[in-house]
């Protein structure tokens, strides 16, 4: 079972990384929250709960996806990035946090992979 995102000890661990690692890990992660995406909508969930969920997954994406861009442009904003974590650690559902929670070590373990 993946360990809780734990919003001011990642990001401060994220902080810590060097751009190009930080670059890797949000790209890692945002490819994981697409599977977590895909769990989230074969789920036994109710036709409006599902959508619900998808569509808060969704916003999870555009965060992560647009802080990645940031970064690409060169344009480190730490406080951008805190709303992500934030966001990503507070997920409204049990069954969709356990999702994010595991594109999370997903993305990790991937950083320890290339080392």
């Amino acid at each position: 079972m993946p360990q809780k995102i734990d919003a001011e000890a990642d990001l401060e661990w994220l902080l810590a990384l060097a751009p190009a690692v930080r670059l890797r890990f949000l790209a890692e992660l945002t490819y994981g929250l697409t599977i977590a995406g895909r769990v989230v909508t074969n789920s036994e969930e109710p036709p409006e709960q599902a959508l619900e969920l998808c569509r808060e997954l969704n916003d999870l994406q555009h965060q992560t996806a647009g802080y990645l861009a940031h970064m690409v442009r060169s344009q480190d904003a730490p406080d951008y990035l805190r709303r992500v974590v934030r966001s990503l650690s507070n997920a409204s559902e049990t069954h969709m946090r356990h999702q994010i929670e595991q594109a999370w070590a997903y993305a990790k373990s991937s950083l320890s992979a290339a080392a």
